[in-house]
């Protein structure tokens, strides 16, 4: 193999190491009218890696196929299957078994090659050729068993190398959710999180939704469509199936039954809602949407957006565990007034701005209310001192609300 070629599929990125491959083919081969390589994207998911020969629009909405299915298109043992062997056959087109499309095939006595692209008994990658049963002879696929296993382990490396790239993205990206300080407003850090997750997904945009009864709040958005009603275009049934735990992927939102046409105006096309596990009554859920057609997350980022709303879970919630903790640090259970914790941190706050003003501070007492609480029992002292705690609100200007100093030993 020439050192420019293997310079050449090094130096960019799989898509185009997998055309590249499938240019040298054709040049050898010119009899092939055709040639697609499927690329491993899941445990059971392929996704079209390249294509030569295809008009787009036959191949628009139908990128992705089971490893299954690619499997039964294979005519030979699993055995050739999981090592890699070259299956030649005279049937229907790929496509057309594989998608149920037809495409433009070959005039005289078309044929078909499928090369399973493995390692360590996994298929990683497969190859089909679309040709002239002529310039598919046994010499021929011969030669192209010989090219593609020396050029496979070149393409291998661009893959692992793309998807570790990828992977690295996506964590470097919830690691920075995780570790985002808690002074930061959580809405600011949340949109961040959004704006990484619909770059690194290709979405144009996205939004972090919660579901109140048969209402949906909108708890941070970022990218396509601020100001945009964009939830609406989740119809009960929908969301049903979101709050099951079900992932849910519009290509064709512009098709779909349930749409809202002033969203399909807007320029809405495709739509995936991902489920984030609950941690509290709330169910909520990433929304990712995009102004192209057939647009939707692979297998890969599917499994890495699942990382992503999960971090999401785990700050809202830790910011709500601060949040209760933090009042419960400073405030009378009791009463919901300030405790007096939060009286010294208010009067040390208050007497560091003076500014040459004068601050007061007002004491109130409860005259016999050991009286009450002997008389009448805890439960209508406690009654007194709610009401009396709801009584009291914070005034105008500087100054602080109002905190339960005694407490209990008031008994």
């Amino acid at each position: 193999m020439p050192a420019s070629l293997i310079e050449r599929l090094l130096k960019g990125d799989l898509s185009s190491a997998l055309e590249l491959t499938l240019n040298e083919l054709q040049d050898e081969l010119p009899g092939v009218v055709q040639g697609l390589f499927w690329v491993r994207t899941g445990p059971n998911h392929f996704n079209l890696g390249a294509a030569r020969g295809v008009p787009e629009a036959v191949l628009e909405g139908r990128e992705e196929v089971l490893e299954s299915a690619l499997r039964s298109a294979y005519l030979g043992p699993l055995e050739g299957w999981l090592g890699g062997v070259a299956q030649v056959d005279h049937r229907p087109h790929p496509l057309t078994r594989l998608l149920g499309v037809q495409p433009a095939e070959a005039q005289e006595a078309p044929a078909n090659l499928i090369l399973p692209l493995a390692v360590d008994r996994q298929v990683w990658a497969v190859l089909h050729l679309h040709a002239t049963a002529q310039q598919l002879d046994p010499a021929a696929v011969g030669w192209v068993g010989r090219f593609v296993s020396s050029i496979a382990p070149i393409l291998y490396e661009v893959y692992l190398r793309e998807r570790a790239e990828r992977q690295s993205l996506w964590l470097s990206a919830i690691n920075t959710l995780l570790q985002a300080s808690s002074e930061q407003p959580l809405e600011v850090v949340l949109r961040d999180a959004l704006e990484e997750a619909s770059r690194l997904s290709g979405a144009e945009g996205a939004r972090l939704i919660a579901f109140e009864g048969h209402a949906i709040r909108t708890i941070a958005q970022a990218g396509w469509g601020a100001g945009l009603a964009v939830e609406a275009a989740i119809t009960r049934q929908l969301g049903q199936r979101v709050r099951s735990g079900q992932q849910v992927g519009i290509p064709r939102y512009d098709l779909y039954p349930g749409r809202r046409p002033e969203l399909v105006e807007a320029g809405l096309r495709s739509l995936f809602i991902f489920p984030i596990q609950r941690h509290s009554n709330e169910a909520s859920a990433l929304l990712l949407f995009s102004t192209q057609r057939h647009w939707l997350p692979n297998t890969q980022i599917q499994e890495l957006l699942g990382d992503m709303a999960a971090a999401i879970g785990v700050v809202r919630v830790e910011r709500a565990l601060r949040r209760e903790l933090a009042w419960a640090a400073y405030t009378d259970p009791l009463t919901g007034l300030g405790n007096r914790r939060a009286f010294e941190r208010d009067l040390e706050q208050l007497t560091a701005r003076i500014n040459g003003r004068t601050v007061v501070l007002m004491l109130l007492d409860l005259d016999e209310f050991k009286a009450i609480n002997d008389n009448y029992g805890h439960v209508h002292a406690d009654h007194l001192l709610v009401r009396l705690g709801g009584c009291c609100g914070p005034g105008p200007g500087p100054v602080t609300g109002p905190t339960a100093w005694a407490g209990m030993s008031s008994r």
